[in-house]
């Protein structure tokens, strides 16, 4: 992969900037060709971040400690995604479609 040939502090930083480029995304909302453009864009970049994401760990923790470490990332992992389904629903109901999307991007 070309990720472990690349330093992987410069590639989590930027895909960090891509999320942010991608957040205006969240003005288009009657722009679907926009947004599917900016969605795109994003979701490409993150195919990078995501395997250069858990080998970075060993390089900011001691080995004594990196068990834990790795749980820990991967507890964290399946939580966030365990929390976006449970509370999609609730979310919707309260905010509504249109104003959900809004609020999702610029508070998660």
């Amino acid at each position: 992969m070309l990720v472990d040939r690349w330093n992987k502090k410069t590639v989590l930083f930027a895909t960090i900037l891509s999320g942010l480029v991608g957040n205006p995304s969240a003005l288009l909302q009657h722009k679907l060709a926009r947004i599917y453009a900016v969605t795109f864009g994003v979701s490409v970049v993150t195919q990078f971040f995501v395997p250069a994401e858990t080998p970075i760990i060993p390089l900011l923790v001691e080995k004594p400690l990196l068990l834990s470490a790795n749980a820990l990332f991967g507890m964290g992992i399946y939580i966030s995604i365990f929390l976006a389904y449970a509370l999609s629903g609730p979310f919707i109901a309260i905010f509504g479609q249109s104003n959900l999307f809004i609020f999702c991007r610029y508070y998660f």
